[in-house]
């Protein structure tokens, strides 16, 4: 939930300093798309980095997907 938050956070931040974008199909200022993951691995388990990786990438691409300029997040399990 904090990541998450912090993510929005960002895309207000950057979004209030009303960056032209003038060659931009999409937006007329500048925004940021975020990819958010978070895991909690077991002791036990073979979870690794790059699957944080993957999943938060994974996270970008849904973002953008959805029209670009917001947050989307994920949680993978060990």
């Amino acid at each position: 939930d904090g990541a998450y938050r912090v993510a929005h956070k960002l895309c207000a931040a950057v979004e209030a300093l009303a960056i032209k974008h003038p060659r931009s199909p999409v937006s007329a200022h500048v925004t940021v798309s975020l990819g958010v993951a978070s895991a909690t691995p077991a002791l036990d388990s073979n979870w690794e980095e790059l699957e944080l990786l993957a999943t938060a990438k994974r996270a970008l691409l849904q973002a953008k997907e959805a029209g670009r300029n917001r947050v989307v997040s994920s949680t993978t399990a060990g």
